[in-house]
């Protein structure tokens, strides 16, 4: 396999609005694609397009060898981080950890939880209910719950947006781990200076279409 995404010509469009015009996208295995544009442009749109959450208006969309469809609606081997698909707020980080490896179905080593606890700098043994963590460290356990079934494709919309400083760059750190290990990594954000540190190809939504960034223009 030399692509994890394909993209054919799709198209997302909500009441005769062009949310997203035609787009063709190749995203080689390993690499890691950075995604930014203004509020409102369809970044996270883009992005739901790709895990399956929702559906093209045209066009055809190709996840690890496998085409979505109607029977296979969602993307397969694929960790995701969006903001809106929250934590259990009643539970502690590792109480969240345990129960989507649960879901997984995979007999997942509590410890190997706990490191990935760990990687994102939250304590395993911490039983505070995760509704009153801060923003950040909630943000940080979403990162976690995404790389518990060691998926090859992982999808993060602005997973550094409540990140302090020292908290984006152990964010640089995690994707650098996880693009050596072969993992293929779609991550947006609106600071681009995070992106050039760490993506292969950047790309611009703008006016509902994605245009590439060269490296030179962030100068």
């Amino acid at each position: 396999m030399i692509n994890s995404v394909i993209l054919n010509n799709v198209a997302k469009d909500v009441k005769n609005y062009h949310i997203l015009q035609p787009i063709d996208l190749t995203i080689p295995v390993g690499s890691v694609w950075g995604l930014t544009g203004p509020n409102g442009s369809g970044k996270t749109t883009l992005l739901k397009l790709i895990t399956g959450f929702m559906r093209p208006s045209s066009g055809s969309i190709t996840i690890l060898g496998t085409e979505l469809s109607k029977k296979e609606p969602f993307a397969p081997n694929t960790g995701f981080f969006f903001k809106e698909y929250g934590p259990l707020p009643n539970h502690s980080a590792l109480g969240n950890m345990l129960a989507v490896s649960r879901l997984h179905k995979r007999n997942i080593k509590k410890a190997a939880l706990e490191q990935l606890l760990s990687d994102v700098e939250l304590d395993a043994a911490n039983v505070t209910h995760v509704k009153s963590f801060s923003t950040g460290m909630q943000q940080k356990l979403l990162l976690a719950m995404s790389l518990i079934n060691e998926p090859r494709l992982l999808i993060w919309d602005e997973p550094d947006s409540a990140l302090d400083v020292v908290s984006r760059k152990n964010l640089l750190h995690l994707i650098t781990k996880q693009k050596q290990k072969g993992t293929t990594i779609l991550v947006s954000s609106h600071n681009q200076e995070l992106l050039a540190s760490c993506a292969d190809n950047m790309a611009l939504l703008e006016n509902s279409k994605v245009m590439p960034i060269e490296r030179r223009h962030l100068k």
